[in-house]
């Protein structure tokens, strides 16, 4: 077979859609990180009539359906192929047009992700495929060393090897990221604790707060994103309980990074979203954050200037895309 890589998941779409070739999600379920990382292979044994299978051992994969986005597949094939739960991602890694044995001239457009399976995964059973088009196919499934994982060749399973140690390898301290699905699997897949930050605006200023009496520097209203919340609904939520106020304006999502901080023992992914104040908020208050504990309680707020907001802690990451999203809010 011969592969052709797009240069987007968007571009491969279209181009599948433009030539009518079938679609495929193709996923790597992985656990564990850097040179522990495992991946999910399965084995098969084809039922009479069951020809037109591949031997060898495989990735969970199958066809992008009617309606369907490449994402929603890999989850849905993902379940069907392995009745795993719970799988965190998926995140993107690529999209290729192959060519070659099994189809003739045309071929097909296949779309990698990579998920993060669940702790409880057990590391090898059998699963008996109840959906879709390999319905009562049995898959021996197990996990197996990445570095050792005796992936079938010419199958296509390896064509995104390289991406994928990339996105298992050790988290980087301010690495950053344009798409929160993709963040989501990394954070999932590093285990860092998810958080949303605020960046509160009114025309040319930016809310901040200070901690009173203690000096713990400048920073804006943040938190945990809880069990069943969206990063979205964790940066309104925050917003009101941190600042004791309401009436702010739908989160738009800025971007996410990674802040790792040895001294606090702190390694998080942090969600940037930008929200417009309310009408007519005061100049200054002050507010008590009953979740946290004696001098950590007092929070003063005010505004300072975007261009010179003296932001602590690393808050300011990705500032910088905040001008495009306030003139889109303001429009």
């Amino acid at each position: 077979m011969e592969s052709t890589r797009f240069e987007t998941m968007q571009a491969a779409v279209s181009w599948a859609q433009a030539h009518r070739l079938r679609q495929r999600a193709v996923c790597y379920v992985m656990r564990g990180l850097a040179d522990q990382a495992e991946v999910l292979v399965l084995r098969h044994e084809p039922q009479p009539g069951d020809s037109w299978v591949q031997p060898g051992v495989q990735l969970p994969a199958g066809g992008v359906e009617s309606g369907e986005t490449p994402a929603q597949a890999a989850v849905r094939e993902a379940f069907e192929e392995t009745g795993l739960t719970n799988l965190v991602g998926p995140a993107y890694l690529g999209s290729c047009l192959w060519v070659g044995v099994g189809w003739a001239g045309r071929g097909q457009v296949w779309h990698y992700f990579q998920l993060t399976a669940p702790p409880e995964a057990p590391d090898a059973w059998d699963h008996r495929v109840t959906a879709g088009e390999d319905t009562d196919m049995l898959f021996h499934l197990s996990f197996a060393p990445l570095s050792d994982h005796e992936l079938t060749p010419g199958q296509g399973s390896h064509e995104y090897l390289d991406e994928l140690m990339a996105l298992l390898s050790p988290p980087q301290n301010h690495r950053r990221f344009d798409d929160l699905i993709q963040a989501r699997a990394y954070a999932a897949a590093h285990v860092l604790r998810e958080k949303a930050v605020c960046h509160v605006t009114r025309h040319d200023q930016l809310l901040v707060f200070d901690h009173v009496p203690d000096d713990s520097g400048v920073q804006v209203p943040s938190g945990g994103v809880e069990p069943g919340e969206t990063p979205a609904q964790a940066a309104s939520r925050e917003c009101v309980e941190e600042t004791g106020r309401t009436g702010y304006g739908p989160p738009i999502y800025l971007g996410s990074a990674v802040w790792i901080n040895a001294e606090h023992r702190k390694r998080e992914l942090r969600h940037f979203f930008h929200l417009l104040a309310p009408p007519d908020p005061p100049e200054t208050w002050d507010h008590d954050a009953d979740e946290h504990p004696s001098i950590y309680q007092h929070r003063r707020f005010r505004w300072v200037l975007l261009s010179r907001p003296g932001l602590d802690w690393n808050f300011d990451l990705i500032l910088p895309a905040l001008p495009t999203s306030q003139e889109l809010a303001h429009d």
